[in-house]
């Protein structure tokens, strides 16, 4: 049985994660922002009695973090397992995205990661042993027009995750990073897009909007778990055995 941590699980991939970890019986905590809100989570552990510790977890709050992961550590001891998986989603042409919200993206997506790994990374070296997972995107592979910031975003968590895997492979922890392509789930409700009808780049933003809708209306990919039963299938290869078996990047595609 491992320890896993897991960030973002109030809906999504990180709920989907976190679910699938305590079904396999492991210790599991869940980080969310707000345990209060995270009614999706804590619906679920009651329905199935699952053993999963939610856990008050902003990855954009040092104070936070570090009080997080020190909750994990004295509840269960140390951290086998970290899957950063918190992020935002949004964006829109280069010129077009505020200055702000690409400091947005970089808060949460980037430094929300390193945060995370750089509060977990002491003891996983001090025991010699740890898995690290990265949730990257396809984006972070292959940048497109009106997705560049948030490409950029992913490019730096992945150039951050294959340095880190050369940098702590001699203390046996494991770096992994998943590439996901379009999973419907929550983020793109909350995500904010920059599609100004006038704006020069509206073209390319049409183009990503269609590609958007077309994926929403194929009825495999309308919805994230629990109450889709088609994404078991990639939560059930989110486990850290699978994902760290060997330090690397592991593409994602389609569904996934």
């Amino acid at each position: 049985m491992s320890v896993v941590l897991v960030t973002g699980c109030s809906s999504g991939i990180g709920l989907a994660t976190a679910l699938h970890f305590a079904r396999l019986g492991h210790d599991v905590h869940a980080g969310v922002r707000n345990v209060a809100t995270a009614t999706q989570l804590t619906e679920a552990i009651e329905k199935e009695k699952l053993e999963i510790h939610p856990v008050a977890l902003d990855v954009n709050d040092d104070a936070s973090v570090w009080q997080g992961v020190q909750e994990v550590i004295g509840r269960s001891g140390h951290v086998d397992v970290l899957v950063n998986n918190a992020g935002i989603g949004g964006g829109g042409p280069i010129e077009d995205v505020p200055i702000a919200f690409v400091k947005d993206l970089f808060e949460t997506n980037y430094f929300g990661a390193i945060r995370v790994t750089q509060a977990v990374l002491p003891g996983m070296r001090q025991r010699r042993s740890g898995a690290i997972v990265n949730v990257s995107s396809i984006a972070g592979r292959v940048a497109i027009a009106g997705h560049g910031h948030y490409s950029a975003v992913k490019h730096a968590l992945e150039a951050a995750s294959e340095a880190l895997a050369q940098e702590v492979v001699a203390f046996g922890i494991r770096v992994a990073v998943v590439e996901p392509g379009v999973v419907i789930t929550p983020i793109f409700e909350k995500a904010r897009r920059f599609a100004d009808p006038a704006s020069p780049y509206r073209v390319h933003v049409h183009r990503l909007l269609l590609f958007y809708q077309m994926q929403m209306k194929t009825p495999s990919q309308r919805t994230w778990p629990p109450s889709s039963s088609r994404p078991s299938r990639p939560a059930s290869r989110s486990c850290a055995g699978w994902w760290a078996r060997t330090p690397g990047v592991w593409p994602r595609g389609g569904s996934a």
